[in-house]
């Protein structure tokens, strides 16, 4: 299931072209779903936000946004790593940094990082939120990452 909503609150959080920032978040469980939003919100009430409940979905809800295929429509991807349907979050991760290495993607989990990748300075791993995680310090590291503040954020939180 994809579902995408535009809430028009006070000023919109803008990329430097001017074009309002959007965030994909990729989750199958709602009460984090809506911690995610309230966090975003909290953020921003006027970011563009889309949902998706599956790796699948995600895909095809992606591949129709984007126009040009170097262009992302999104400055910020939020994915859990188990989802409904045959992919995991981590596969979609796989996907999106060989086509858009240079968009912040976060995966989340409450199965550390380092069971997924070997911790070695080598690699190339994306953010990770371990579940469960604290709301403040959830805003302060989505916003980092989306102020392009993200040099303080840990791969690794």
């Amino acid at each position: 299931m994809v579902i995408a909503f535009l809430d028009s609150g006070d000023g919109p959080v803008m990329t430097r072209n001017g074009i309002r920032k959007s965030v994909l978040v990729i989750e199958d469980d709602v009460s984090v779903s809506n911690l995610i939003e309230r966090v975003l919100r909290g953020i921003s009430p006027s970011l563009q936000l889309d949902w998706s409940t599956s790796a699948e979905d995600a895909l095809s809800f992606f591949d129709s946004a984007t126009t040009e295929p170097t262009a992302c429509p999104y400055q910020l991807v939020i994915c859990d790593f188990y989802l409904e349907g045959p992919k995991t979050g981590l596969e979609f991760w796989y996907f999106f940094r060989q086509r858009y290495p240079d968009v912040p993607f976060v995966l989340m989990s409450s199965v550390p990082l380092e069971d997924f990748f070997e911790p070695d300075d080598s690699s190339e791993v994306p953010y990770f939120l371990k579940k469960p995680f604290d709301i403040g310090q959830c805003r302060v590291f989505f916003s980092a990452i989306l102020n392009g503040d993200d040099s303080t954020v840990n791969p690794i939180s």
